[in-house]
C-alpha cells in the first residue's frame, strides 16, 4: 500500500483484532512515519452507534477544551466572528463555545446534534458558510482519506485547531498495545507523527504547528506565531445562551 499522507511506501508492522473480530493489517509509512489500517471496509458498522460507549471523556473533554479555545481565539483571531467544530459530536463544545459568546457552529456527518439543534453548517447559507477558525478535536484519526477532509475542512478557514495522540516513539511492540488504536470501537484508522502532521500541512500548501503534544494547527496565515503570542482581546461577549433560546424557539414554531 501508499501512504494516505505523503504517497510513500508502507510496510505491515502488525495485526490486531479489532471489534473482537476483525483481524485487520496496521502498516507505516517508511518516509513520514504515519501509521494506517487496511481499506477500512467496516467503518459502517462501527458508527451503527456513532457515539462510543468507550468514549468515557465525551464530557471532561469539551469542558476542558473550552477555556483553552477561548484564550487562542481572543490572541489569534477575531472573537467577534464565526465559527465551526468539525465532527462535533452531540454539539457540548459548540454549546459550550456559544454560552461564552462565541458564535459556533457544528457539523458531524454521524452523530445527531442533540445540544446544539439548528446551530449546524447545514443551517447557514452557503454565502454564510466561512470561518476564522474551524476546530476538529479527536477527529483526524477517524478519517480514511485524510488529505481529502483535511482539504474540505480548508475550504470553510484558513486555519484548523484539532486534537489527536501523536504515535508512541518506542519499539513497535509498544505502538502495538497503545490504546488510542481503539480496537474496541474500530473508528480509529490513522496515526500520526510530527512528520506527518508536518507532511500533510505541506501537500494542502499550509504550515504545521504543534502546540502541545496533542494539540495543533494546521494554517495559511504566516504571522500565526507572532498572533498567538500577541496580548488577548479582552472584549466583551454577551453570552447567546438566552438569544440561542429565542433563535430555537422561532425555528421550532415555524415546523
Amino acid at each position: 500500500m501508499s501512504c494516505r499522507i505523503c504517497g510513500g511506501k508502507t510496510a505491515e508492522v502488525f495485526r490486531k483484532i479489532l471489534m473482537d473480530r476483525l483481524n485487520i493489517s496496521y502498516e507505516r509509512c517508511g518516509a513520514c512515519g504515519f501509521l494506517q489500517t487496511e481499506e477500512p471496509y467496516w467503518l459502517a458498522e462501527a458508527y451503527a452507534e456513532p457515539l462510543s460507549a468507550t468514549d468515557t471523556g465525551l464530557v471532561s473533554r469539551p469542558l476542558a477544551l473550552a477555556p483553552r479555545v477561548e484564550f487562542i481565539i481572543r490572541r489569534a483571531f477575531e472573537p467577534r466572528g464565526r465559527f465551526l467544530d468539525y465532527g462535533g459530536g452531540p454539539g457540548l463544545f459548540v454549546r459550550l463555545m456559544r454560552d461564552r459568546g462565541f458564535n459556533f457552529y457544528r457539523q458531524d456527518r454521524y452523530a445527531e446534534p442533540i445540544l446544539s439543534r439548528y446551530f449546524d453548517l447545514e443551517d447557514l447559507p452557503i454565502q454564510d458558510r466561512r470561518f476564522e477558525l474551524v476546530t476538529a478535536f479527536e477527529v483526524i484519526e477517524h478519517l480514511p482519506r485524510p488529505l481529502i477532509e483535511i482539504r474540505q475542512m480548508l475550504n470553510f478557514t484558513d486555519t484548523l485547531l484539532f486534537t489527536t495522540e501523536l504515535l508512541p516513539n518506542g519499539p513497535i511492540a509498544e505502538i502495538e498495545n497503545w490504546w488510542y488504536l481503539g480496537l474496541a470501537h474500530g473508528q480509529h484508522i490513522s496515526f500520526f507523527t510530527y512528520n506527518s502532521l508536518s507532511a500533510m500541512a505541506s501537500v494542502v500548501g499550509c504550515r504545521y504547528v504543534q502546540l502541545d503534544p496533542n494539540f495543533h494547527l494546521i494554517t495559511r496565515l504566516d504571522d500565526i506565531l507572532e498572533r498567538l503570542d500577541r496580548d488577548p482581546d479582552m472584549c466583551d461577549l454577551e453570552s447567546l445562551t438566552w438569544p440561542d433560546m429565542e433563535h430555537v424557539l422561532s425555528r421550532s414554531n415555524k415546523k
